[in-house]
């Protein structure tokens, strides 16, 4: 009388069982066996031969400044700092994780009040002078890439002149 093997092959993705036919389940590759009483009376042996497919998580940190935004790969952009997730299905039917962690960093603003006196030229710091009230800006760009921007608002103060009729008399 014959005996019968059968050999599976199948496959599962990482971290999710395998149901095994004759009941229980399997997470780990390798071969898993079992073996029935044929209709006439020799044994059936039925090889499963499990393979696991790796899921694949990539983690992608990103930074950009306070104000900007950042497009995601798969569509949409956001603002906020925090960790965003996309789950894709790979050839071998298995999840492909990307995750997008984002981090604002800080632009810098540095207000300043100057003045100057009426006709005196007002050094700024990035070159050049001022000689009307308002306010002056330049941007600089910090150690962390993001914008620095220095205001100065120069107030021009006013100068007096007096004059003075003065009279004295001959000889003194």
């Amino acid at each position: 009388k014959p005996k019968y093997t059968t050999n599976i092959n199948a496959s599962t993705c990482q971290g999710i069982p395998y149901s095994l036919p004759w009941g229980g389940t399997a997470t780990t590759s390798g071969v898993y066996s079992n073996t029935y009483t044929a209709s006439n009376g020799c044994d059936s042996v039925v090889n499963f031969t499990l393979s696991i497919n790796s899921t694949f998580i990539t983690n992608t940190p990103v930074n950009i400044c306070q104000g900007q935004s950042y497009s995601l790969p798969w569509g949409g952009s956001v603002t906020v700092a925090g960790t965003y997730s996309n789950t894709y299905a790979t050839a071998s039917g298995c999840d492909s994780v990307v995750n997008i962690i984002l981090t604002i960093k800080p632009t810098y603003t540095t207000n300043i009040n100057a003045s100057t006196c009426q006709g005196t030229p007002y050094s700024l710091p990035w070159g050049g002078t001022a000689t009307t009230a308002g306010t002056y800006t330049n941007v600089y760009t910090a150690a962390n890439g993001c914008d620095s921007t220095v205001n100065i608002t120069l107030t021009i103060k006013p100068t007096y002149v007096t004059n003075v009729n003065a009279s004295t008399c001959q000889g003194t």
